[in-house]
């Protein structure tokens, strides 16, 4: 088992009237997941991702993080659960604040009771994964690019070695080259690690190219849970819950009504949609 929610609610205030998570329950694979979690400001999908690394503690419901339950309790101890599950927040300069590159990806492997040989041969390695310069090892963190920046704060999650990886909004701020960049980085990681990915975005082209499974929450519930076929394909809850289709899929969808194109099943990627137009130019 990975990460089960069982019917969890939380507020920030005891006496505030609305929900940041009202009555979640979800299961989560400790392997070769790829999940985007997905809806609008205020949805509670950072509220959501905290739950799972126990930064925030339910006020209801059950909580299992590869078979410990978290509860707010003092024997209940939150290394390892935070070493099976690593969260890159969405500002990295948030978690960035040694001398060095090389330090700060460090620090994660040390504070688990790593030696400091054991931490460095652990952040290079964390390093090489995510495809950091090695030059870029020995400078501040804080003379980087925001590109950068972030491929070390995703070091420094990797370096821990969790099973499961958590992105909070990982491509905002980056050019598309950037994005597309990160994002295959991150699926050519899970190839080779077979560790399961949570990426919470508003970008629905990212979403729709590398992810598998999404959940939408609205208002502190998660209101769909299955694949992105299934979501981008479910007209009415697209409009119930204001989302965006993909870029592809739109264009597909413009395209089919002109009669200029037809397909079976709706292309969500660019590449799925040239597919479909190259082969209907070559069957005229």
């Amino acid at each position: 088992m990975g990460i089960n929610f069982q019917n969890v609610d939380f507020k920030y205030a005891k006496k505030a009237s609305h929900k940041q998570l009202d009555n979640v329950s979800l299961n989560i694979d400790e392997k070769d997941e790829f999940i985007a979690i997905v809806g609008h400001t205020g949805s509670g999908k950072s509220t959501l991702v905290q739950h799972m690394n126990a930064l925030l503690f339910a006020n209801s419901g059950n909580i299992t993080i590869f078979d410990t339950k978290v509860v707010r309790n003092k024997k209940i101890k939150l290394k390892p659960i935070r070493k099976h599950v690593g969260l890159v927040f969405q500002f990295p300069e948030y978690q960035v604040f040694e001398t060095t590159v090389l330090d700060d990806i460090m620090f994660g492997p040390k504070n688990f009771g790593k030696t400091t040989d054991l931490a460095k041969e652990l952040a290079i390695k964390a390093s090489q994964l995510v495809g950091l310069d090695e030059e870029l090892l020995t400078r501040s963190p804080f003379t980087l690019s925001g590109g950068q920046m972030r491929k070390v704060a995703i070091a420094g999650a990797l370096a821990i070695d969790p099973d499961i990886l958590i992105l909070d909004e990982p491509t905002v701020g980056l050019d598309p080259k950037g994005k597309i960049e990160l994002m295959e980085l991150l699926l050519a990681m899970q190839n080779k690690t077979h560790k399961s990915i949570i990426i919470i975005s508003h970008d629905m082209n990212i979403v729709a190219k590398y992810t598998k499974r999404i959940m939408v929450m609205h208002s502190g519930k998660l209101v769909f849970d299955g694949s992105k076929e299934a979501l981008f394909n479910n007209e009415a809850l697209l409009k119930e819950y204001n989302l965006d289709l993909p870029t592809a899929a739109y264009l597909a969808k413009e395209l089919k009504a002109m009669h200029l194109i037809d397909y079976d099943s709706l292309p969500l990627t660019k590449e799925e949609l040239t597919h479909i137009i190259l082969g209907d130019s070559c069957n005229e």
